[in-house]
């Protein structure tokens, strides 16, 4: 069971708690990480496949430093985990270990890295790309399969990762 520390405030009126997430990860970017090496030019703070569970809210989020899930606890939530432990969180298609995290404006959350840094996706389309497989595939219980978007051309995983398209020359 998962429940070291009391969940966040409620999010201000309006306001969702992945609105908050993407809003608290945006100042981030702009006062504290924008100079850095490691960023990747090419993306920006999003939020991607927040869905609202019994416990609360499971996503992606990518920065240009990282692309994480997320859990947020919401108001049925008993607790998360503390900041630094880590914890497994069973989906239908796996269990994650997920680390333990707490912002001042969020309060207590959960995350696990996707990729760190992301410097090699070329672009924001390539990681909402990443962040929606990820998010399919752990919300998919196994032996299910996943339907592809109807526009969707055959890709290798390679070229996917990389966010290289078959009309673009390496």
């Amino acid at each position: 069971m998962i429940a070291a520390v009391p969940v966040q405030t409620p999010a201000p009126a309006g306001e969702s708690a992945p609105h908050r997430l993407e809003r608290v990860y945006a100042c981030i970017h702009a006062q504290r990480m924008r100079d850095l090496p490691i960023l990747n030019p090419r993306l920006f703070v999003e939020s991607i496949g927040f869905e609202e569970g019994a416990q609360g809210w499971f996503g992606a989020l990518i920065t240009p430093w990282f692309l994480n899930l997320v859990f947020l606890p919401g108001a049925g939530a008993t607790g998360a985990l503390a900041p630094g432990a880590t914890g497994s969180r069973a989906l239908p298609g796996a269990a994650i270990d997920m680390i333990g995290a707490w912002h001042e404006e969020l309060g207590a959350f959960e995350a696990c890295s996707l990729l760190s840094p992301v410097t090699q996706l070329a672009d924001q389309a390539t990681a909402r790309a990443v962040a929606r497989l990820a998010l399919a595939d752990l919300r998919t219980a196994p032996g299910t399969p996943l339907a592809a978007p109807a526009d969707a051309a055959p890709m290798s995983k390679r070229d996917f990762l990389l966010g290289l398209r078959r009309d673009r020359s390496r």
